[in-house]
């Protein structure tokens, strides 16, 4: 494979490692490395996702070659999610997995050798196997991707847990060549750890426009009427099902405080999560339960669908450092798919509506206010279209084509070894 160096202005044919404790199937690997790792791919680099799983077992597919991204998935990541339950180990068993997936993920990025090692979030297991691979193989290059405040979320299986990924976000930055982070938040936070400037590049999650691409009406006209939304405004949740770490409560209460002015309006909640049936009790003592839709856990591929028929995207956000810290997925994929976005007015989120183009920004952790800005949504249809394509417009900037083309930049910033692979 040929390598030109960053003295003759480009970087040509890499191999890039992304390593990751997390599947494909999550929302890291659907917003971020996956996006990213297939336009590297489609731009003549070879590119590897070595990959833990959220449900190891015999079914999954060890190696796929997925549009010319080579993803190998290594063992079972720290919890086990299935359908649309989370199931968090004990200690023992922890550590166990742990272990296996530290020494799987190792053993494949030293057997593949690449010249960039990109660590998808500063976790124990991809973060020990990027810095013994880089220790074994010290003329490659070693990079992280900073992309969530997770000491900051407070449903952890253990204070073990806690206290490890705490260490490791607050340790792995100082030690490698560059950061990529999503979130002014966790840039300055960066900062005040020690990195300098020139070692972080801004790098927000973005999506796949051949993803995003309009599906035929009839497609979605079958949808709506498999859900019973023919003829309804669609408001719609896309992500985890959680009281503590999303505000899915919240939402339930403002919808119910409006549902009585909107008949024809469906809250549509598309996730799974530890509060799903929670969240289902709590909608039938509000009065609203046939007003939603719970679909549970929905495969990727049916999230695009499911925005090209919704009237609003609702992000319900907390007052919270860890919100503060977030680039959340469900606001760039809804300007993918020009839908028009209400959120709390924290972190980044009015950056990404374009100061309130492409949708309402209300004030965070505030059942009245959310209520309010639903309220206010579902009155102005010309407003919404004129938000609509606002946020479609808006979107062009989280092109993963375009994302793809920064990190290449980034990694020219940094000595590539010119050698001829072994």
């Amino acid at each position: 494979m040929e390598r030109v160096g960053v003295g003759d202005g480009a970087v040509n044919g890499m191999k890039i490692g992304f390593v990751t404790t997390t599947s494909l199937e999550s929302p890291y690997g659907i917003g971020r490395c996956y996006p990213l790792a297939k336009y590297l791919a489609r731009a003549g680099h070879e590119v590897h996702i070595i990959a833990l799983h959220h449900n190891w077992t015999l079914a999954v597919l060890r190696y796929q070659l997925r549009e010319g991204v080579h993803v190998h998935h290594v063992g079972q990541m720290h919890v086990r999610k299935v359908g649309n339950t989370t199931i968090h180990f004990s200690l023992p068993a922890l550590l166990w997995t742990v272990s296996r997936g530290l020494s799987a993920l190792t053993r494949k990025v030293l057997e593949l050798k690449p010249d960039i090692i990109h660590i998808g979030k500063p976790h124990p297991q991809n973060s020990i196997a990027g810095f013994i691979a880089g220790k074994a193989m010290p003329d490659r290059r070693i990079f992280l991707d900073y992309d969530d405040y997770e000491a900051g979320i407070n449903r952890f299986g253990n204070a073990v847990e806690r206290y490890v990924i705490r260490l490791f976000e607050n340790r792995v930055p100082r030690y490698v060549a560059g950061v990529t982070t999503h979130s002014s938040y966790l840039q300055h936070r960066l900062v005040q750890g020690g990195v300098s400037e020139n070692r972080i590049l801004r790098l927000p999650s973005g999506f796949d426009p051949e993803r995003f691409r309009r599906r035929p009406d009839d497609l979605i006209d079958a949808l709506r009427s498999e859900l019973g939304l023919a003829e309804k405004q669609v408001i719609l949740y896309v992500g985890t099902l959680s009281f503590t770490s999303h505000a899915i409560d919240l939402l339930l209460k403002a919808f119910a405080r409006v549902a009585n002015r909107h008949a024809d309006a469906i809250l549509v909640l598309a996730g799974g999560g530890v509060d799903l049936e929670q969240a289902k009790h709590l909608a039938e003592g509000l009065g609203i339960g046939a007003r939603c839709r719970f679909l549970g856990r929905v495969p990727g591929e049916q999230v695009p669908l499911l925005l090209q028929m919704a009237t609003l995207s609702v992000d319900p956000v907390r007052a919270t450092e860890t919100e503060k810290a977030r680039w959340p997925l469900k606001i760039v994929e809804s300007l993918a798919a020009g839908v028009p976005v209400l959120t709390g007015e924290i972190g980044d989120r009015s950056e990404m509506l374009g100061d309130g183009e492409a949708g309402l920004l209300v004030t965070p952790d505030s059942t009245e206010a959310l209520a309010r800005g639903i309220d206010q949504a579902l009155a102005s249809p010309q407003a919404l279209n004129t938000m609509a394509g606002c946020a479609k417009r808006l979107s062009a900037r989280y092109d993963a084509r375009r994302l793809a083309r920064k990190l290449v930049k980034f990694y020219q910033a940094f000595e590539i070894p010119d050698t001829q692979p072994v």
